[in-house]
Order: C-alpha cells, then sequence, then structure tokens
C-alpha cells in the first residue's frame, strides 16, 4: 500500500523533527471541510487569507450542490450502494457505502476515514481512492 503523504496547507512542507506534528484548521473542523494541516500557527496566519478564500469557494460549492439537486442525488447514490452492501455482506462494500453517506451528507472527515479502511481491506479496488 502507497505511503500517505501529509503536507502543510500553506508551504507545502512535510513533518521532520522540527514540527513532526501539524496542527488542523479549526475552521475546517467546525464547516466540515476536509482536514487542512499547517505546519505552524506562523504559517497558518499567513496563509490565512487565501485559505479563508478556499473556505468561501466551498461554501459556494456546497451551495450550488444543494441547488442543482446534486445533493439529493448523492443521498440517494448512497442509499443505493448501502442497499446493495448489505445484501452482499462484503466488509469492503459496506464500508464504502458507509463512506458515500458521510460524503453525501457533507462530512468529508468521516468519509475519507471510510475510503481509508477501504483501501486497507482491499487495496486493489479502484473505488475508494476515487
Amino acid at each position: 500500500m502507497a505511503e500517505r503523504v501529509v503536507r502543510c496547507w500553506g508551504c507545502g512542507k512535510e513533518p521532520d523533527e522540527e514540527a513532526p506534528r501539524f496542527k488542523y484548521c479549526a475552521w475546517c473542523a467546525k464547516d466540515k471541510l476536509p482536514a487542512t494541516l499547517f505546519c505552524s500557527h506562523e504559517c497558518y496566519k499567513k496563509n490565512w487569507p487565501s485559505h479563508k478564500e478556499w473556505h468561501k469557494k466551498q461554501a459556494k460549492d456546497q451551495a450550488e450542490r444543494e441547488e442543482s439537486g446534486q445533493l439529493q442525488r448523492d443521498r440517494a447514490t448512497a442509499e443505493r450502494v448501502a442497499r446493495d452492501a448489505e445484501a452482499s455482506g462484503c466488509p469492503y462494500e459496506q464500508e464504502l457505502a458507509e463512506g458515500l453517506r458521510w460524503a453525501a451528507e457533507g462530512h468529508y472527515r468521516r468519509a475519507i476515514r471510510c475510503y481509508r479502511e477501504c483501501i486497507r481491506l482491499e487495496p486493489e479496488r479502484p473505488t475508494a481512492y476515487f
């Protein structure tokens, strides 16, 4: 399985001895957005203007999904996949269905956890990577 690479959203730096653990953006967590990490508080402050614009774009994209009906289609797809997974009894399919359900509701961090578990279960299947 491929190694997961973590990088700072602001500067692209990878963890090292100096900064072994990066900090999460609290606004991303509050808005249920994918986790964004920063190597330091200074890097967060320095890059906040562009990161704030990213937050605005994410909110706009979510509003467009709701307006266009994409959100309803995503929920319907998640329900269909969940029914199929229940019938199959396959742990991969069940975890994938759970990830789709979380993603359809906008809980991307939880969805990502499910997709990572799918990849751990069956790394050769491409669906969870997508």
